[in-house]
């Protein structure tokens, strides 16, 4: 499987196919460099990088020119006879500079999961040297017969909305704000606190907002320490009642020592050594992680907690 998932920030969004099959846009969009539904999005990503000056170094960008304030040194291929790279650049050179990649890739069924298999496509892009790789991943919903699927999102924001908007003109999509609640939250927590056997979480950040003080909306971050994680979950292990997941074993510990109802506030935000996410649907997962399929890791033998988890929790959202 692809580690295109880690260490990357991506914003998620949901999409909802009206039209065709979440496999038929993945497979018009991700799999032939030379499809038209492929270069005329790439046409509006050129023309994308024009309209928002991405073409220059001032605008935030790596480059490897020294002292270069634009996309490429005078004499380079992009400007002919030594234009200023004060000069808009031509489309169509833009368009030819863009290096791109594509990718399709099917997750092994989980057990753990009882879900189908997951698609992904991949579309990846980058101008060098001023625009950083920008990544799309489609993420299909695992039921067969949904409508539904994830965009990932990683680069400019100013870039988003190309996809986006071409999604919808192109293949009658809706699109919206993904929300990530506080069941979902607390889900991940307890899977990845009870399932870490090489204990790699290391300290959770635990973020709580809508909290009222004096008139204005606030937030607490509570820090769990290590060996506080260790201890609860040998609690929870030697429980008769396995049921009380970690997340309501901590929370009443917080409720007695601080005099704060947490149960009546939302996680907002998750941060550990794994991942983190936030209420907003932004996500970032960290190669502590296991990029592996199932088969794979029972074959390596990896005993690393599997992004594909939380990639099907939010894939079904």
């Amino acid at each position: 499987m692809s580690k295109i998932f880690l260490d990357h920030s991506f914003r998620c969004v949901k999409l909802q196919t009206l039209s065709y099959t979440p496999d038929a846009i993945i497979d018009s969009i991700c799999s032939d460099p030379d499809s038209t539904n492929t270069k005329k999005l790439l046409n509006r990503i050129s023309s994308a990088i024009i309209d928002n000056k991405l073409y220059s170094t001032k605008s935030g960008y790596r480059s490897v020119i020294p002292n270069s304030e634009g996309l490429l040194p005078h004499n380079s291929r992009l400007y002919s006879h030594g234009t200023s790279t004060n000069d808009v650049p031509d489309i169509k050179l833009i368009r030819d500079l863009i290096e791109l990649k594509l990718k399709i890739d099917v997750a092994d069924k989980d057990p753990e999961m009882q879900s189908e298999k997951l698609s992904t496509g991949h579309f990846r892009f980058y101008l060098p040297p001023v625009l950083a790789p920008q990544i799309l991943i489609l993420i299909k919903n695992p039921d067969p017969e949904s409508n539904k699927m994830i965009l990932l999102f990683h680069g400019n924001f100013k870039l988003l909305p190309v996809f986006t908007s071409f999604l919808q003109s192109k293949f009658d999509c809706t699109i919206d704000d993904i929300r990530i609640d506080n069941t979902f939250m607390e889900s991940l927590v307890n899977w990845s606190i009870m399932n870490d056997v090489i204990d790699s979480i290391n300290t959770l950040e635990l973020w709580f907002g809508k909290l009222h003080t004096g008139g204005k909306l606030g937030s607490i971050v509570i820090k769990v320490e290590s060996k506080d994680i260790k201890l609860l979950k040998k609690l929870i292990l030697q429980s008769a009642d396995t049921n009380n997941g970690f997340m309501e074993m901590l929370l009443e510990q917080l409720r007695k020592e601080t005099s704060i109802s947490f149960d009546k506030l939302s996680l907002v935000k998750l941060k550990c050594d794994l991942f983190t996410i936030d209420s907003e649907g932004r996500l970032k997962m960290f190669r502590s992680m296991s990029h592996l399929g199932e088969s794979d890791r029972k074959r390596k033998n990896d005993q690393r907690l599997s992004i594909w988890w939380i990639i099907h929790q939010i894939s079904k959202l």
